[in-house]
């Protein structure tokens, strides 16, 4: 049997077919409005070490990372969070969303994977957004999204891409983007008997030796099946996790005409699920039993406090993402004054410590 060959830029094909068949199905979907059309990131050698930047210096997985987020600020407008609270304890903020509209209490969390790899979930940002709906209800519920990306830069640490390097491959390797409600993912957990093909494995970082980072992580790896059939057959897919479709909007739609450091990023794929009316508040009310019991079951003590504005925060747009209250503006500036900062690496460890099988990792 011929061995297939890597291309230049590390991938093996798979991501190729996949985005020629996407961009063919989605290449007449009209673009989605941009909060902004050019965005910088800061690479090492551009930081001001007497300065705090948001992400201290940043190991390419960590770059990676950030440039999803960015791209999804651009997207959506809203407050990118700097990355530096990370206590989970009831005291503290605790883990917090990626991109924030405190106004609307709509916040996105940010994920990507390589081709073929396996999409990584903390249960701890699980129990941090359950808890923060069971705070809301019945009042209101906080609007939660997961944005997923795919992309095809192969091997980046092995090959030791740097941030220039990285971008380079990023504007053209960007095959797809997700975005789902919290329910969405959420139903992998709370009923995964129905997909019992789509969850592969759990990890427990705390109980392994040597140093894994955070240790009450606990991860769970999703089959790479879960997002090619979300962007190509998603009324299927949802009605495989125990969800009407009927209940959701699905739009395909085209992220276009985006520089990041002043490069052209190359048109790509974007599905969007949200839900109709009240399809989500009766979600949440038939599954509330579940949800309580998943966040009953924890191995930590999770902050149940709302979203945390602190003024590292970067704002993409000109919308007007804070509350109209000066109440409420004051109470979530002052809830930052009191979080402990740490450097986003100690999380990461610079993608070092991870296993070997799940090089491709990416928070």
């Amino acid at each position: 049997m011929k061995k297939r060959v890597n291309d230049v830029n590390g991938s093996n094909g798979r991501g190729s077919r996949v985005s020629i068949s996407l961009r063919s199905s989605y290449r007449y979907s009209p673009s989605c409005t941009l909060a902004e059309k050019r965005i910088d990131i800061l690479y090492n050698n551009q930081a001001d070490l007497f300065q705090e930047e948001p992400y201290g210096l940043k190991s390419i997985k960590t770059f990676s990372g950030q440039f999803f987020e960015y791209l999804t600020g651009a997207r959506v407008g809203g407050y990118m969070h700097n990355g530096r609270v990370t206590d989970m304890g009831a005291e503290r903020g605790g883990i917090q969303p990626d991109i924030a509209d405190y106004k609307l209490e709509s916040y996105k969390e940010v994920k990507s994977n390589v081709t073929g790899g396996q999409l990584k979930l903390l249960r701890e940002q699980l129990e941090k957004m359950t808890l923060w709906h069971l705070a809301g209800y019945p009042d209101k519920l906080p609007k939660f999204d997961w944005v997923f990306y795919r992309h095809n830069i192969m091997r980046m640490v092995a090959r030791e891409l740097s941030e220039g390097q990285f971008l380079d491959e990023a504007r053209k390797s960007v095959l797809y983007c997700v975005q789902v409600p919290f329910s969405v993912p959420m139903q992998l957990f709370l009923h995964s008997d129905r997909t019992p093909n789509y969850v592969k494995r759990e990890y427990h970082y705390g109980n392994a030796s040597g140093n894994r980072g955070y240790a009450n992580y606990h991860i769970i790896s999703i089959s790479s099946q879960f997002l090619d059939h979300l962007v190509t057959v998603p009324q299927e897919t949802i009605t495989a996790l125990g969800l009407n479709p009927d209940d959701f909007k699905i739009e395909k739609r085209k992220v276009k005409g985006l520089k990041v450091n002043g490069k052209l990023i190359h048109w790509f794929p974007l599905l969007t699920v949200e839900y109709k009316d009240e399809g989500y508040r009766n979600w949440f009310e038939t599954e509330k039993p579940l949800l309580e019991e998943f966040v009953a079951s924890s191995q930590v003590q999770v902050s149940s406090r709302l979203p945390i504005l602190s003024p590292e925060d970067k704002r993409f747009g000109n919308g007007d993402y804070l509350p109209e209250s000066q109440q409420e503006l004051t109470e979530l500036l002052n809830s930052s004054q009191d979080n402990t900062q740490f450097p986003i690496s100690q999380i990461t460890n610079n993608g070092e410590t991870m296993p070997e099988e799940d090089e491709e990792w990416t928070f």
